[in-house]
């Protein structure tokens, strides 16, 4: 059986058949929704197996956040997962739809209706356990042993994140959850009113169960930080201040100044202290956010020997792209950007 706050997690799976596909077609969606915390997984068939999942979030994004996902399956079960940036789900089904050639007679049975897209202007990125590959947080969440604290603030403050029970969880495999949501359809469509019980025991057999221990005392544990602290600048390149040349050397650069707005995100671990009871780190976060005024030489366009009077030279442009550099901490500190206090430690 579920743990109970698993099993909780999991509202209900809407398993009615909507509509019957076509006895020739190879791919084809059957009309069946497992709904799962805020997100829908809707399964597409080959065959009448399992082939992949898009997942649509139900409710309103925060921000940035990942509201589409889709899990494909390769073999020995094993599964990747995509996303889109954009926050258009029907331009995310119109992509399924195209890219794996689903007949319009299924197009009743899309949560979000498709739309007319091509592929080539939109396509999904990989996505590693609810960021993307790219993100400044990727490292931190794949090696993460208990992500879903991170994946929760960074939702909660509209970051490009998903978080669900599938996406975070940090006792069972992405690929464990989709072949046990796999195999929850196929019971399904082999007899109504299987598929919550099928998709019950594929998660108990694979042991997915949190570990669980008495209730007992936190204690705060130093700062942590697992990879340098995060910083990202907003608008990107900034605001353009002023020009003036720099000396270096026998010859001279344009040092560009600009107002840039800076976000740092500093974590800690929170620990159970207890003698009886399995330790649990929990990641606590806390955020920043100033404008300061940062500058860097335009080391693409030197001028040798430096210009007299040592002015810019008539003509000049800044770079296109503007400030292009990672502020530090300390300049965040020297520009008067105090930290909040950190949360309040939950009580046991």
């Amino acid at each position: 059986m579920l743990n109970s706050r698993l099993y909780m997690a999991i509202l209900s799976v809407l398993a009615a058949v909507l509509c019957s596909t076509a006895a020739n077609a190879q791919r084809s969606l059957p009309g069946i929704e497992i709904q799962i915390d805020n997100w829908s997984y809707i399964p597409t068939l080959y065959n009448g197996a399992v082939e992949s999942f898009i997942a649509l979030r139900t409710d309103a994004p925060e921000g940035s956040n990942i509201t589409a996902m889709w899990f494909t399956r390769g073999a020995d079960n094993t599964w990747s997962s995509w996303a889109w940036n954009e926050q258009n789900q029907s331009k995310t089904t119109g992509y399924v739809k195209t890219v794996l050639q689903i007949s319009d007679e299924d197009d009743g049975n899309w949560r979000v209706a498709p739309s007319a897209v091509n592929p080539d202007d939109f396509p999904p990125q990989t996505m590693i356990r609810g960021v993307f590959a790219n993100d400044p947080f990727a490292e931190t969440v794949s090696s993460e042993a208990n992500p879903e604290a991170i994946l929760d603030f960074l939702v909660s403050i509209g970051w490009s994140a998903a978080k669900s029970t599938i996406i975070g969880s940090s006792h069972c495999d992405v690929s464990i959850w989709m072949t046990a949501l796999s195999t929850s359809v196929e019971a399904e469509l082999q007899q109504a009113g299987s598929g919550m019980s099928a998709l019950q025991i594929a998660i108990a057999t694979n042991s997915c169960v949190p570990p669980s221990g008495p209730p007992c005392p936190y204690s705060v544990g130093p700062i942590t930080v697992r990879r340098p602290l995060a910083v990202t600048v907003t608008p990107v390149g900034g605001v353009f201040v002023k020009s003036v040349m720099h000396q270096v050397g026998g010859g001279c650069y344009v040092y560009n100044s600009y107002t840039i707005t800076c976000t740092q995100i500093q974590w800690r671990d929170v620990v159970r202290n207890c003698s009886n009871c399995i330790p649990t780190p929990t990641p606590q976060f806390r955020t920043r956010m100033c404008t300061i005024t940062v500058g860097q030489d335009d080391t693409d366009h030197p001028f040798v020997p430096c210009p007299s009077p040592l002015v810019v030279p008539t003509g000049y442009v800044p770079p296109i792209g503007g400030y292009s550099g990672t502020p530090t901490g300390t300049a965040m500190d020297n520009n008067g950007c105090s930290w909040p206090d950190w949360p309040l430690i939950p009580p046991c």
